[in-house]
């Protein structure tokens, strides 16, 4: 099942944490659609951030030799979770300028 798939991982608990990623990602399709964006960015933030940790944590050693794409791709949808979370809504979802 797929709690036993992350509990392979190393992720704590696992039937809980399969629960909130599934939640983080379905959160990722808000924050495509502009929608509750600090929020939404938070919670991605949050749980590609624990996938970059405990998921691909082992590739670090890896960084700039190809073999660590998957934790570099998981810790930079964490940094752009983290950005929206900061900066918050403007342009396309229709709330603001950015600021200049």
């Amino acid at each position: 099942m797929i709690g036993s798939a992350i509990a392979d991982m190393g992720f704590p608990a696992p039937h809980i944490v399969a629960w909130l990623i599934a939640i983080g990602e379905l959160t990722g399709f808000l924050l495509a659609l502009g929608i509750a964006t600090r929020i939404t960015g938070a919670i991605v933030a949050v749980t590609m951030a624990g996938v970059a940790v405990f998921a691909n944590g082992h590739l670090w050693s890896e960084l700039g030799k190809g073999a660590a794409v998957p934790f570099e791709y998981s810790a930079l949808l964490a940094i752009l979770g983290l950005y929206f979370a900061i900066a918050g809504p403007f342009g396309a979802s229709g709330t603001r300028a950015p600021r200049k």
